[in-house]
């Protein structure tokens, strides 16, 4: 086959890499597709057809494309970073880390290398590697709306708010409609009646009536603001119109969710006793539903001179749907489940251990603060039956309106039932059920812990957690607000305080708007005060 001339490779290279800009994917794949037909061993090609591939979530293929890109080329950071950031994709963070090291130990003037490096660091918990990264990458392109909403966003995970702040203030500068950044910005502090950012984000409303999504960034942002200030109706209304306007773009039945539950509690369905798991006491696991305090515990436990906090690891569900075989589309889901209940005990608790390698290990324990692992307690204990296992619980209203104000992921599907105030009360309804299903399975596995408790008497509770986790007594856990260590979750801010009681009963505020969830609740047998 006639090797093409070096003009045409380059203009090959030119006009795939515009199509890659213009999100025009397929274009791309197609224009490298067939240059590595005549130049098998062109890096670059091999290297934007990975990209491309990325971009569709065509994982596999981007996988290959890229190893062997980096293959070729094993010294061009440009290609190490987007394997990295692959592997990370792949949730394989171990991997992703190994060549991220790599990539940084190569001198680059490429800020878009830069932040693709901090964002996979930011994705394995290394948010001090995560921040320098964003740092060289703002100060090389401070134009880059992108680039400083991460500088910000790892200033904030690493306490440095003052930072964060102005970084997001350069986000919005450098692009107006950088709804995310205002949504932040808003949360980083309690706004007042004299400093708040009310009259810029209603002014940008009629702009983001057509995007959903900057739309329930905005209403979240005036949500959080008009409550600071006391006016909770309006942020009521705020939060159910954003809200309202995710749902109408989303294909979700709550009724998918049921069947996963009732799964759960049909393949662990009587009292299990000395299951042949992986045998080490290490893991420390918090668990409950989102917003209910699991950070606050983590960062109590994490206090601790023999405990580090590895933050919320997605390894455990990673390995089941692994070990499970599944081919659906969702890490957990009736599918998967039900293949999973009969697995290699044992295997899998090793594997989630050296899975966790190389963020733990440092000290005798480590906690995977996962609050949605509580759907697997059924796995983890089993697979590792000496693990410490701590489950929040918060008043149910404080619990379901503080989900349904949060603003989770967008483009995670796990929370979709918090766009609706009447779904988020069936989810807890299921909660509830689905942890006494536990506490019967596996009697005396999990400490149950009231986040009112923790916050009305600090220190006996603190005791009782250090007791159950059979760690001797310390004084610093007292002082969790002294925690250095990074925070990358909605608390990031609050839990950098003193402990306050602010947060508890909140719901009292919005007791009409609340009522249908209160009427589930009670239909539920589901006491509320």
């Amino acid at each position: 086959m006639t090797q093409p001339y070096a003009a045409e490779i380059a203009s090959v290279h030119e006009a795939a890499a515009e199509a890659l800009q213009q999100q025009r994917f397929g274009d791309t794949e197609r224009l490298c597709r067939e240059l590595l037909k005549s130049a098998p061993r062109d890096a670059e090609a091999m290297f934007l057809y990975g990209v491309a591939s990325l971009e569709q979530q065509k994982l596999e293929q981007g996988l290959r494309a890229l190893q062997q890109t980096v293959l070729l080329e094993p010294e061009q950071p440009r290609y190490l970073a987007q394997f990295a950031r692959c592997l990370s994709v792949a949730k394989a963070d171990k991997q992703a880390l190994k060549i991220a090291e790599q990539a940084s130990r190569l001198p680059t003037e490429d800020p878009l290398v830069l932040d693709t490096l901090g964002c996979v660091y930011s994705r394995a918990g290394e948010h001090h590697k995560a921040l320098q990264a964003f740092r060289q990458a703002a100060a090389k392109r401070p134009t880059e709306a992108s680039f400083q909403f991460n500088l910000a966003a790892s200033a904030k995970f690493t306490g440095d708010f003052a930072a964060a702040e102005q970084a997001y203030e350069a986000a919005i500068e450098q692009k107006p409609d950088h709804y995310p950044a205002h949504w932040a910005l808003a949360n980083l502090r309690r706004q007042t009646p004299e400093e708040n950012h009310v009259e810029r984000l209603t002014a940008l409303l009629p702009a983001a009536a057509k995007d959903a999504d900057g739309l329930l960034y905005l209403c979240h942002a005036l949500a959080k603001e008009h409550e600071d200030l006391g006016d909770f109706h309006k942020a009521f209304s705020y939060w159910q119109q954003g809200n309202a306007a995710k749902r109408s773009i989303l294909h979700y039945d709550f009724a998918e969710d049921a069947r996963m539950f009732t799964s759960l509690r049909e393949s662990f369905h009587s009292p299990l006793s000395g299951a042949a798991g992986y045998v080490t006491n290490e893991p420390l696991f918090v668990v409950g539903m989102p917003r209910t305090g699991t950070t606050l515990v983590d960062r109590i436990l994490s206090s601790h001179s023999t405990v580090q906090s590895a933050g919320e690891l997605r390894n455990l569900s990673v390995l089941i749907k692994r070990a499970a075989g599944s081919r659906s589309s969702r890490v957990l889901d009736t599918e998967t489940i039900e293949r999973s209940h009969s697995l290699k005990w044992a295997t899998l608790g090793e594997q989630y251990l050296r899975s966790t390698r190389p963020g733990t290990g440092q000290s005798a324990h480590f906690i995977d603060k996962t609050p949605l692992n509580f759907l697997l307690l059924g796995h983890l204990c089993q697979a590792l039956p000496n693990a410490k296992i701590v489950c929040l619980r918060r008043h149910p209203l404080d619990a379901i309106f503080s989900n349904f104000k949060q603003l989770f992921a967008v483009d995670v599907s796990y929370y979709d039932y918090a766009y609706s105030l009447e779904d988020t009360a069936r989810y807890y309804v299921e909660f509830d059920r689905l942890i006494a299903h536990w506490d019967t399975i596996f009697p005396g596995r999990v400490l149950q812990v009231q986040y009112e408790e923790v916050v009305a008497n600090q220190e006996s509770e603190t005791r009782r957690l250090l007791e159950f986790c059979a760690l001797p007594w310390e004084d610093g856990c007292l002082s969790f607000e002294r925690n250095a260590a990074p925070v990358a979750t909605a608390s990031a801010v609050q839990v950098r305080q003193p402990l306050y009681s602010r947060s508890v009963g909140r719901w009292r505020n919005y007791t009409a708007e609340l009522e249908p969830a209160r009427q589930l609740l009670e239909a539920a047998g589901i006491a509320i005060d």
